[in-house]
């Protein structure tokens, strides 16, 4: 029997992908190897515990349609738009600068952590 790979953030120890969906290394660049990976995923109709992963049917009845790595995951949309105000959202120019701030600020901190922990 197959073991599979579970692939988890450092700083969290949230699942965030399995070797079940072939993950590829990030931009093709092995830099980036055992840090950040790319993964295909399918649009899936979810219900009763089907992931469409494996054997599962792709095409259960009911359910909801979701991509099958968020679905088996649990991971949630995050909005950049950090507005206090709704009924004035960040323009998309501003929430495209809120995630390079937090990728910039995520990526130092996962620089130290590979630095300190894996030289």
């Amino acid at each position: 029997q197959k073991m599979v790979i579970v692939y988890k953030c450092v700083f969290t120890d949230d699942e965030l992908i399995s070797d079940a969906f072939k993950p590829t290394t990030a931009w093709g660049d092995h830099d980036f190897n055992g840090v950040a990976y790319f993964a295909e995923p399918t649009m899936i109709t979810v219900g009763d515990g089907d992931l469409g992963i494996g054997d599962e049917d792709d095409d259960a009845e009911g359910g909801v349609k979701k991509y099958n790595c968020i679905a088996q995951f649990d991971l949630q949309k995050h909005s950049w738009n950090f507005s206090d105000d709704p009924e004035k959202p960040e323009s998309k120019k501003d929430q495209k600068k809120n995630f390079s701030a937090c990728l910039k600020g995520y990526l130092k901190k996962l620089k130290k952590h590979v630095s300190e922990n894996n030289p």
